[in-house]
């Protein structure tokens, strides 16, 4: 199972979709603030779907619950993708219990949550609506208790031109560095000579005990 917590225009979820086996198998949850942007990633999957998977039949199913857009979209073959209007930083297991009622043998944890920050691309994007850092920092906390125990993996691409951005690249960064070092290994990518590119945080979530190394030192080995 495969989370994308800002689905945006849909690009990560197809990425996601191809990873965990579509259309044979595997369950794909995806969440974004805005309406318009849970249907351009349904609009997408079913373009993807139409255009390379055509001898597969996709069941689609979308509307409004409480004033927030609900898609799901499966096949007979076991492949899931439900697509929900709703805000990051309020999802935990209790609600994916719920959207996942009727699934058999739902799985447990998260093999890989993705996160791409800011607002969403486009002409008629609206950039006052935009992650913020501490609804990005809570949403994260909440997460590290649903990433597979064994190499789970929390993906953060966070950008800084816009008003904000650059706040909420820092506290992602001093949420990545306050990973408990025993079950989390976070690394961070940046680009050292493009003003304003985006920088990529990765933390994998491996729980199993391994040896230290020369670099993990306490504060009485100098």
């Amino acid at each position: 199972m495969v989370l994308d917590a800002t689905c945006g225009n849909g690009y990560d979820t197809l990425a996601l979709a191809e990873y965990i086996g579509a259309p044979v198998t595997g369950t794909l949850i995806a969440l974004d603030i805005q309406d318009k942007a849970v249907m351009r990633t349904r609009n997408r999957l079913v373009d993807m779907f139409q255009s390379r998977f055509r001898s597969t039949e996709l069941h689609i199913h979308s509307e409004y619950t409480q004033g927030r857009l609900r898609c799901r979209l499966w096949t007979e073959n076991g492949f899931i993708c439900e697509l929900r209007q709703f805000p990051h930083e309020q999802f935990q297991r209790d609600m994916l219990d719920s959207w996942l009622a009727d699934v058999k043998a739902r799985p447990t944890w998260f093999k890989v949550a993705a996160y791409n920050l800011g607002y969403l691309p486009g002409l008629d994007s609206d950039r006052s609506i935009r992650t913020r850092a501490d609804t990005t920092i809570k949403s994260l906390k909440l997460l590290e208790g649903l990433i597979a125990p064994r190499e789970g993996i929390i993906s953060v691409s966070c950008y800084t031109g816009h008003d904000g951005g650059a706040a909420e690249e820092a506290a992602v960064m001093d949420w990545a560095q306050a990973l408990d070092a025993s079950q989390w290994t976070a690394v961070a990518h940046r680009w050292l000579n493009r003003r304003q590119a985006p920088s990529l945080v990765v933390a994998l979530h491996q729980v199993a005990s391994r040896p230290s190394t020369p670099y993990e030192t306490t504060s009485d080995k100098h």
